[in-house]
């Protein structure tokens, strides 16, 4: 038996290293692995030694062979138990080895790659959190009670073998954080279940004695070094009462310092609360620094927890903040494109806003008086709207410029009277109300409907500064859904193509629509393509295919959109498997038996007939001819450097790509180009075959102009990529001409990403601030809104908190960019401990009053997130886990000096932060929560594998028959926890009954 276990190691070593060499696609993979079980039985844990003997263990773990690995979890082929259990033989060696590796090769202070151990468990946490949790209410699985043993039993050792070495470093770390998320996500899945309250209220022994003798001290292991995970753990402990018997005075306690907590918090008086400039100005800035976000809801609950029944000040304080988030966007510099979308929230977005307010406005007041205060308002001190300096390029133009195309489309909704706009401005404008009025939708819609051809123009006045803007976005969304209910692809072709070709069209939408509303009918459309019964050709099938796909592929690389924002299902999909592998080729001998003819014909009909006929493109759908382009491109760059095809053929065959109705399908083959060029080496023997197939679709000898619009399209979105791979090949091989050329037309298109991550210049600038870099960038900003908001509020009748805004200067510096950084390289508690600290210490100063602070740290939580930057914990959820906190500030914790100051700002942030949000969060966060923000928070780690999300995951694949609900299986239940009872806690030492070595 030993011998043909050993064998059968051998032969799952071969088949993962077969799998890597032959860049076997995961689909292929999956269903040769159900084949291996069967030929080859082996353990879990037999199969994940083969496994990582081909992953060059600690600097090397490959995407694909993560992906691999995630295939095992998935098929059933190796369990939650067997990664602990490999976990548990080999860290201690790991540890050690990697250690002495990275001193020997002067890397032990650079960033550690993954090791074997924290990659099975970082999957195994993220499985059990964001797939498994959702097959629950299906009655699909049971919990893996068996994981418990081996996961206390690695507890223990783990706490043995590292005890001396705190603080953690280096893959100890690693491995530690992994672990720790794995703890989390296996209570939080206990909790799911109902067995952590198994009996009377209270966990089985099993679980409150294991718990109870090994978590402490692992979280005082991490604590050191990862302050949230160590919180969070220590959180679900107590929430899920994970104490032994022996220990019921500490839980005693810990009741004791809860209610104790609570006193506390209920004892801390609140302040008035005052309305800075500075909130508002952040909250925009945040909603329009990156990828547009149409929350109204959001926005209107911010603004009435503030100004209650005060429309007139809330008009003032709207229409002052959007003019100085523009001032702000031309002072620092920012795009052309930046800029034109401030300037269209002002005249498009904000005159929308008033009128829904306006009806909230009574005599003797009018919206007029609020609009014309609000600007007779603004600091006149070096006042950016004076028409004495007027300069149509300076900023004092763009502002002047602003401000007449908001009073004109305040008019246009009769807000004001058009005559009275030259009062306001105190000139005459050269502007006036567009010829055709206001527009309204359904009016829209009927004239796109006996007119196609309005739909183009519609498109083309969506960056009109009129005012008409959010009608004509609603109207073409409805259109597009329309038509795509319909399935009138002909007519929908026409809207694609005027929206993909146009970002700016793009970023006006989204200051009205969410993009899944405008998007998931294209994608299932996409999803379900069919050829018309009243189409004889396949030509415009294609054209037609094509047009939506470069549609839904603009949007997504515009605004870095995830597929929840397209709307694509958790399935398996034709454009979840394009995402996944559109930059990847495959082997002839992976490809299906149809694929393969599909395969020569079109590379027949490129390279020998020259001829793309009805006949060919009716035997292969769009979607099929999409996923084939990797390996068509391949398959071509092989046959030039064997020397089957002479590099004309080549080129003037791939110049079909370029004609219209096969264009967009460009992206998946310079997606390919680009990994390619990657894999050039010094001497690289394919780069002259490689470079002038790039060169003539990059740089092609002419295009229509229909095909000219589309491709600049293409090559924005390849850009990128496509960029890197490039200098990189020139790094190589510095004396090529035939690189500049390229990276000179693919320059320009690199900026064109509304994603809201800060750009290449601005990290460059903060991380150069003294005394810190960018950690010390973001006090100094939150300074600076201190400042401006103490100043522009003055004390009235002595007392305090009755404050009014007064004229302050010129809005500071700022873009919630810096923010949105911080948070991704430093974590959202580390980030808000810096502004809440900052916060302290203008107060303990005396620059600023305690008021303003909370005000302007409440809107910097509750600013708006693209759904795309939500990855990681956000500030909101670091600020509840610090309010568990605020009790121990008070008293001293962990042997502190009390801080009783930060405890109550604290306190009073939180409560503004829960009023001010547009749905109030539970004071009581579930043991759920914290562990999907734990485990959630490692996403940068899927980032740096190269994984993207597997759907397969939330099905399963090697199923065995489906189990009822949890519920429904308590008496199976609980005969496993009477087991574990009987047979692993009857005696003192734990460690010892769970020894698995």
């Amino acid at each position: 038996m030993a011998l043909q276990c050993s064998g059968n190691i051998g032969q799952w070593q071969r088949f993962f290293s077969f799998s890597l060499r032959g860049n076997i696609d995961i689909k292929a993979f999956r269903e040769a692995l159900r084949t291996h079980c069967l030929k080859y039985p082996l353990s879990g844990v037999g199969v994940l030694k083969a496994w990582a003997l081909n992953s060059d263990r600690g600097f090397a773990i490959r995407p694909r062979y993560l992906q691999h690995l995630e295939q095992l979890l998935h098929s059933r082929v190796i369990t939650d138990e067997d990664g602990l259990v490999f976990v548990l033989g080999n860290f201690r060696e790991t540890i050690a080895s990697q250690n002495m590796l990275l001193v020997e090769s002067g890397a032990a202070k650079e960033g550690y790659k993954p090791t074997v151990e924290a990659a099975i468990l970082e999957r195994l946490a993220y499985q059990m959190v964001n797939f498994r949790i959702a097959t629950v209410p299906h009655g699909d699985r049971m919990p893996s009670m068996r994981a418990f043993k081996p996961l206390i039993v690695l507890l223990s050792k783990f706490n043995e073998a590292l005890a001396s070495s705190v603080p953690l470093t280096g893959p100890a770390l690693e491995i530690a954080n992994e672990l720790g998320k794995f703890a989390a996500a296996y209570i939080n899945d206990l909790s799911l279940l109902g067995l952590s309250t198994y009996h009377n209220g209270r966990p089985p022994k099993a679980f409150r004695r294991g718990f109870g003798h090994q978590l402490s001290p692992f979280l005082d292991l991490i604590a050191p070094t990862s302050v949230e995970l160590a919180e969070s753990l220590s959180i679900l402990q107590r929430q899920s009462s994970l104490f032994e018997a022996q220990e019921s005075e500490h839980v005693e306690d810990g009741i004791a310092n809860d209610l104790n907590a609570l006193t506390y918090q209920d004892s801390v008086l609140e302040i008035p609360l005052v309305t800075t400039k500075a909130a508002l100005y952040v909250y925009l800035n945040a909603t329009l620094c990156g990828r547009p976000i149409a929350d109204d809801t959001a926005l209107f609950a911010f603004l009435n927890t503030r100004y209650t029944e005060d429309i007139p000040t809330l008009i003032a304080d709207l229409i002052s903040a959007s003019f100085d988030v523009l001032a702000n966007a031309v002072n620092r510099t920012e795009s052309q494109e930046s800029i034109n979308i401030y300037r269209s929230f002002i005249s498009n977005k904000l005159p929308v806003l008033l009128m829904s307010m306006s009806n909230l406005v009574f005599p003797p007041l009018t919206v007029e008086s609020c609009i014309t205060n609000a600007l007779n308002g603004m600091d006149a001190s070096g006042d950016p709207f004076s028409t004495q300096a007027f300069d149509p390029l300076s900023i004092t133009g763009i502002l002047s410029d602003a401000r007449s195309e908001f009073l004109f489309a305040c008019a246009l909704h009769g807000l004001i009277l058009e005559r009275s706009i030259p009062i306001i401005l105190g000139d005459t404008p050269m502007q006036s109300l567009p010829e055709s009025g206001k527009y309204v939708k359904d009016e829209l819609v009927n004239q796109c409907t006996t007119n196609s051809a309005r739909i183009k123009e519609l498109v083309g006045e969506l960056e009109n500064m009129d005012g008409n803007s959010a009608e004509i976005a609603a109207a073409l969304v409805e259109i597009i859904q329309t038509l795509c209910s319909n399935k009138d692809t002909i007519t929908l072709k026409n809207v694609c193509n005027s929206l993909s070709c146009k970002t700016s069209a793009m970023d006006v939408m989204l200051l009205f629509v969410e993009p899944v509303v405008l998007l998931e009918p294209l994608c299932g459309l996409l999803e379900n393509y069919q050829n018309h019964e009243d189409q004889s050709e396949s030509h415009p099938l294609y054209e037609e295919f094509g047009s939506i796909m470069l549609l839904t592929l603009a949007f997504r690389h515009h605004f870095t959109l995830q597929e929840s924002d397209l709307g694509i299902g958790p399935s398996e999909s034709f454009l979840r498997t394009y995402f996944q592998s559109s930059r990847t080729s495959r082997r002839p001998n992976d490809l299906s038996e149809t694929e393969r003819q599909t395969l020569g014909s079109w590379i027949k009909g490129l390279y020998e007939t020259n001829a793309i006929n009805d006949e060919l493109m009716s035997t292969c759908t769009p979607r099929d001819f999409y996923l084939l382009i990797p390996t068509l491109f391949d398959q071509s760059l092989k046959a030039l450097q064997t020397g089957l095809l002479a590099q004309d053929t080549v080129k003037s065959g791939l110049e079909f790509l370029l004609e219209p109705f096969l264009l967009p399908s460009l992206i998946a083959g310079l997606g390919w180009a680009a990994r390619k060029l990657w894999e050039v080496k010094p001497s690289a023997p394919y780069l002259d075959y490689i470079l002038p197939l790039v060169t003539c679709l990059v740089k092609p000898a002419s295009l229509s102009p229909e095909a000219s619009a589309l491709h600049e399209t293409v090559l924005t979105i390849t850009a990128y990529p496509l960029e890197r791979a490039l200098a990189h090949v020139q790094k190589l091989h510095p004396r090529r001409r035939d690189i500049d050329p390229l990276l000179n037309v693919l320059r320009p298109q690199l900026h064109q990403v509304r994603s809201g991550a800060a750009t290449h210049t601005e990290l460059e600038t903060w991380s150069t601030t003294r005394d810190g870099g960018l950690f010390a960038a973001l006090p100094h900003s939150l300074q600076a809104l201190i400042n401006w908001s103490s100043a522009a509020l003055a004390k009235q009748d002595g007392t305090a908190g009755n404050m009014r805004q007064t004229t302050s200067g010129a809005a500071p510096n700022y873009t919630h960019r810096l923010v949105l950084a911080c948070v991704r390289n430093f974590g959202a508690t580390s980030t808000l401990s810096v502004l809440i600290s900052e916060a302290i210490k203008s107060m303990s100063a005396g620059t600023c009053p305690q008021e303003v602070a909370l005000d302007v740290l409440t809107a910097i939580v509750c600013a708006p997130v693209a759904s795309s930057a939500r990855s990681t914990m956000g500030l909101r959820r670091a600020l509840e886990l610090m309010l568990e906190d605020a009790y121990g500030y008070s008293i001293g914790k962990h042997d502190q000096q009390p801080d009783i100051t930060k405890a109550e700002f604290i306190i009073r942030l939180s409560r503004r932060v829960e009023t001010q949000s547009p749905v109030r969060q539970l004071a009581q966060q579930t043991a759920a929560e914290v562990a999907n923000a734990v485990v959630n928070d490692g996403v940068a780690a899927d980032m740096m594998m190269g994984l993207e999300g597997n759907p397969d995951l939330a099905t399963g694949g090697l199923e065995g028959p489906p189990m009822g609900a949890a519920a429904a299986a308590n008496e199976v239940l609980e005969g496993m926890l009477k087991d574990v009872d009987s047979h692993f806690m009857d005696t003192d030492d734990p460690v010892d009954l769970f020894d698995l070595t």
